[in-house]
Parts: structure tokens; sequence; C-alpha cells
């Protein structure tokens, strides 16, 4: 097996869920790899807001829940709809589908317009 060469590549070799792999694309095209703490609202669909704690701690930022080390979380109207690892996660009130069909519009996009926040 060659060696990955983007983010993308390397969890998929990795087996990390399909949610978690659209996060990391969006990150990576972002120039958020590595990771770290991160709060980012989707310009295509304001209404989704991502947080990502790549860190050694939990993260609590400011107006939404505790987010674990290593994980991701989604927001949907203010309401968390997702909290995803690289194993896979918990989705409430919104189909997985739905939820990766967001991250990955708002990571093309990004890739059109050649902007992150």
């Amino acid at each position: 097996m060659s060696e990955p060469r983007t983010v993308g590549e390397a969890v998929e070799q990795n087996g990390y869920s399909e949610l978690m792999l659209a996060v990391l694309e969006l990150a990576e095209h972002c120039g958020r790899v590595p990771v770290g703490q991160w709060a980012y609202r989707f310009t295509s669909d304001p209404r989704w807001r991502l947080y990502v704690n790549g860190g050694e701690a939990e993260w609590r930022p400011v107006g939404t829940v505790t987010i674990p080390r290593y994980h991701a979380l989604l927001e949907r109207d203010g309401w968390p709809v997702a909290l995803v690892n690289a194993a896979g996660g918990t989705l409430i009130g919104v189909p997985e589908d739905v939820t990766i069909a967001a991250v990955q519009r708002e990571t093309e996009l990004l890739l059109k317009e050649v902007r992150c926040d």
C-alpha cells in the first residue's frame, strides 16, 4: 500500500467513518491540519456549524457542549446533530447521509471559491 498523500487517503486506509472523513477533508482544504481546536460556520448553509477538537483535552466552545478530544461536533440551527470521531459516532435528528452531504457540499463550495473563514 502506498503512503497516503492527503488526509482523505490516510483516513480511508485506516478505516475512519465516512462523516469524519468528510470533516477532515474540509479541515484539510481550510489549512487546518493538524486540526487542533477549530470552529467553522458553513457559507453554503449558515444553519450548519462545525466544531473540531483535535487537541489532547476536552474543549467547550462558548454556547455549545463539551467536545471530547479527537471528536467533531456538528450543529444545525444551534442544536447538536452529530458527535463523531474516527471510529463513528452519534447522530441525533438528522440522517447521516444528509449530514455528510452538507459537509461535502461546503467543501465543494470552498474548492470553487478558494476561501475559508
